[in-house]
């Protein structure tokens, strides 16, 4: 995740895509702040077996 976050900064990634989103963290809605965070900040957060549902 570490490595992700710096090539979020560096403008080299703009999505991360995941299994599933329970990967990203234990705590449901940190997660979700996470994942709004993110969107907010024009990083997209895929998961994909919620785009096959």
């Amino acid at each position: 995740m570490n490595d992700f976050l710096e090539a979020v900064r560096q403008g080299r990634a703009d999505a991360l895509l995941t299994k599933d989103l329970t990967r990203l963290g234990r705590d449901a809605i940190q997660t979700a702040a996470w994942i709004a965070d993110s969107n907010t900040s024009g990083v997209g957060v895929f998961s994909v077996i919620d785009l096959t549902l």
